[in-house]
């Protein structure tokens, strides 16, 4: 997030976090994928925590996005 906190426009930041979004959309997959392929437990702490964590983080960037354009 640093680098794109600093001496943009709004339309910069705005595409900057875009960015942000797909990444975290695409780790999301891959999770999904590491899940059903099995190589983690669907029911582990750690994967429970990332979930919880990371629909927090999504819905963040998205209301900060939208703030700033």
């Amino acid at each position: 997030m640093a680098e794109g906190s600093i001496g943009q426009s709004n339309a910069q930041q705005s595409r900057f976090f875009s960015f942000a979004i797909r990444s975290h959309v695409e780790v999301i997959a891959c999770i999904r994928l590491i899940q059903r392929r099995e190589y983690i437990d669907r029911n582990s702490k750690l994967v429970k925590d990332f979930e919880q964590l990371g629909s927090k983080l999504f819905a963040k960037l998205n209301a900060f996005k939208s703030a700033i354009k």
